[in-house]
């Protein structure tokens, strides 16, 4: 009986909508697709107007280009290893100074309350930390003060 009210709402959905009433075209994806640009001009692909191919404005290259940098903060040996072995860990973290604040906190064998005092965040509320904690314990143990 259920699998006959369902095909029975089914039918009403598709009645009072119409066949297409949820698959209506993006008129956006059509003007692309025609080849104007958003200014409503044709693209006439004579210059390079910083667009690829696909429409898309070009990002810069975001490949590593086989160079990974340690923060200034962090103590130099330390460093080293966690370019060598760490290097996914620590670009992310780098790019966020309360990350480097923390690691370099922890680092120097100061508590989570104390470096939270220090950075103004709590460690396990900065995402990029924990990959880099996790990394430095198992491959650079000598980053970490006894």
């Amino acid at each position: 009986m259920s699998a006959l009210v369902r095909l029975l709402a089914i039918a009403m959905t598709i009645t009072l909508l119409g066949a297409s009433g949820c698959l209506k075209p993006n008129p956006l994806a059509q003007q692309f697709a025609d080849g104007e640009t958003d200014s409503g001009e044709t693209d006439s692909g004579g210059t390079d107007s910083g667009e690829t191919d696909s429409g898309l404005p070009d990002l810069p290259d975001s490949t590593d280009s086989g160079t990974c940098e340690a923060p200034q903060e962090l103590e130099p040996t330390c460093a080293a290893c966690l370019v060598e072995s760490c290097c996914t860990s620590l670009v992310p973290c780098g790019e966020d100074p309360v990350c480097v604040c923390l690691a370099d906190c922890l680092f120097a064998g100061a508590s989570d309350n104390e470096c939270r005092m220090l950075c103004g965040e709590k460690p396990q509320d900065v995402g990029p930390l924990a990959p880099l904690l996790s990394c430095a314990m198992t491959d650079c143990p000598t980053c970490f003060v006894p």
